[in-house]
């Protein structure tokens, strides 16, 4: 899995829409953008959320799939962020839980 760092994930997140139907315009104007996620409809929203997820190497939860639950494309994006840093974290690494006590094993390369 690639190391993802912010830009990537807003550069992704741009890709994906404009790719979706979306003008890229649009997006990067703060101005017009109170919510871009919810000017597409329903099939656009689920190829960019397809692409997105095809793009970065991830799956995304149940969260992502409903564009009313973000107010806007910087609240998309942070979420998405710290969602991908976790999805990193997490395949990268191998935990053992003994008890309720867990334990990084080794990492994944």
């Amino acid at each position: 899995m690639k190391e993802l760092v912010e830009n990537d994930v807003r550069l992704a997140i741009v890709d994906c829409l404009e790719n979706a139907g979306v003008d890229k315009n649009i997006v990067a104007n703060p101005t017009i953008d109170n919510n871009a996620l919810t000017i597409m409809d329903s099939l656009q929203y689920l190829a960019f959320i397809s692409e997105l997820e095809s793009k970065l190497g991830i799956y995304l939860i149940d969260d992502f799939l409903l564009p009313r639950e973000f107010t806007s494309i910087d609240d998309f994006t942070v979420k998405l962020e710290y969602y991908v840093k976790g999805w990193v974290e997490a395949n990268h690494r191998i935990y053992l839980m003994e008890g309720d006590d867990l334990y990084e094993t080794e990492e994944v390369t």
